[in-house]
């Protein structure tokens, strides 16, 4: 019996260690993303996302789904970033190349006005609105 409650304790303490952050859970599932673990990752980033709700968690989340083919998925992930104030230019890159995937164009053409709106030189918006008016006219 004392071997017994000794294993379940073994086993609970690897599952979830008591005082694990947000941070920490986003840092494993980083470190598994780079070696291609993606569904450890998603894992690590659930955990994360459920203790505090932070928009690079999420884009990190959304960029693994999009490697596992969950483009809807990986979109409501880049736009949770961005409605928890993470307004980096990368999650608004990531959420208009899916969009323009998607055919979403005018969600795409929305994003890259806003980022020529902060920054009207940024040639890569440009281009990415013009691929989304292009796929607009195509319809």
């Amino acid at each position: 019996m004392k071997k017994i409650i000794i294993l379940m304790l073994a086993i609970v303490s690897s599952i979830s260690s008591p005082g694990q952050t947000a941070e920490q859970y986003y840092e494993r599932g980083a470190k598994k993303a780079k070696a291609n673990e993606l569904h450890g990752s998603m894992a690590e980033l659930n955990k994360a996302i459920a203790i505090n709700q932070v928009g690079k968690y999420y884009l990190l989340r959304g960029k693994i789904k999009v490697k596992l083919s969950d483009f809807r998925g990986a979109k409501d992930d880049f736009t949770e970033a961005i409605n928890h104030n993470y307004k980096s230019r990368d999650v608004y890159i990531c959420r208009i190349i899916l969009c323009d995937y998607l055919r979403d164009t005018d969600q795409a053409m929305e994003d890259c006005r806003l980022l020529i709106s902060l920054n009207p030189k940024d040639g890569e918006a440009f281009y990415y609105l013009g691929l989304a008016e292009i796929y607009e006219v195509r319809r």
